[in-house]
């Protein structure tokens, strides 16, 4: 099992970056490649080489369990399908969000309360501290961007939905029914957001 890590904080959801990685790839680019093309190029719009290798690293994180289906489908599918590969991009790299989804909004969701509150996430955030000294020994302010950056992956991805007053329904991901019935055997993860069971 992973262990906890705040590093997620500063995990944006590079939809362009991933996509630009996942057409190099496609085009059969070694990873040294890649990152030539990437400096030399400079798609990702940053300062420094030295950004744009951790950028590389970050995004190449997200999608090491992407195979070729999984590519071709956010290459070329809906924005839908690309939604839902970032968030399980996502949720497949880091543990502390993976958990909320499966301990807290699954679990919730299946109970018939469809509807999460800011307060199940410090509910979690309170759980997890008293199972683990390296989540307790978060600051305040890590703790407070982790929430952000949870809500906010959740939010731009279509599974949590605004609804005010720290509020957001839970709705499931609409994929395309031909990646639907891909991911059914082979990314459980995956399939779960589209199922939410």
């Amino acid at each position: 099992m992973k262990q906890y890590a705040a590093g997620f904080t500063g995990a944006g959801l590079f939809r362009q970056e991933i996509r630009e990685v996942l057409r190099l790839k496609n085009q059969g680019l070694s990873h040294s490649e890649i990152l030539d093309y990437l400096i030399e190029h400079n798609p990702f719009h940053l300062q420094s080489e030295s950004g744009i290798k951790e950028r590389l690293q970050k995004v190449n994180q997200r999608i090491k369990t992407f195979d070729k289906t999984l590519l071709h489908a956010y290459l070329h599918g809906t924005r839908y399908d690309e939604n839902a590969l970032i968030l399980y991009s996502y949720l497949v790299t880091y543990r502390f969000p993976y958990e909320f989804f499966i301990e807290s909004v699954l679990y919730n969701y299946n109970e018939g309360k469809t509807v999460i509150r800011m307060s199940d996430l410090d509910y979690f955030f309170e759980r997890k501290e008293s199972e683990s000294n390296e989540v307790k020994n978060w600051t305040p302010q890590t703790k407070k961007r982790m929430r952000q950056s949870i809500t906010m992956f959740f939010r731009e991805c279509g599974l949590f939905v605004d609804i005010g007053n720290g509020e957001y329904q839970v709705n499931p991901l609409h994929i395309s029914l031909e990646l639907k019935q891909y991911v059914e055997e082979k990314y459980p993860l995956l399939y779960k957001l589209t199922t939410l069971r």
